[in-house]
């Protein structure tokens, strides 16, 4: 693994701001709620970058799902993509449903383990 993609590996949102901001209004940022999960992995294909997808709690109880990914950037930080899409619990097992219709990933459930 590369020094890269172990910070990338090591690095968490759990238990911080899930900050968003509107387009075009990047000086106004706002919170969407707190990451309280996440799960990820590490691909090193081309530069290291992690895609994950966070569980965040807003501030009304409600769980929002968040697809997104980080890079280390030139200075050698983990930067936060700049692009992700929000999502919530029935629209994301939706996809993943039409993405096991589709058979994109040879899977026949969610519950179906790949062996890569």
């Amino acid at each position: 693994m590369s020094e890269a993609a172990d910070k990338l590996s090591k690095h968490t949102q759990i238990g911080k701001s899930a900050r968003k901001h509107d387009q075009g209004d990047v000086d106004h940022p706002y919170s969407l709620g707190t990451v309280v999960d996440e799960v990820f992995v590490v691909n090193e294909d081309y530069d290291p970058y992690k895609s994950v997808v966070q569980k965040i709690e807003k501030a009304d109880g409600s769980m929002i799902y968040r697809i997104c990914y980080f890079v280390v950037t030139g200075k050698g930080t983990v930067g936060f993509g700049q692009y992700s899409p929000m999502l919530n619990g029935h629209d994301l097992c939706e996809l993943m449903k039409l993405v096991i219709e589709k058979h994109w990933l040879g899977l026949e459930t969610l519950s179906a383990k790949t062996s890569n």
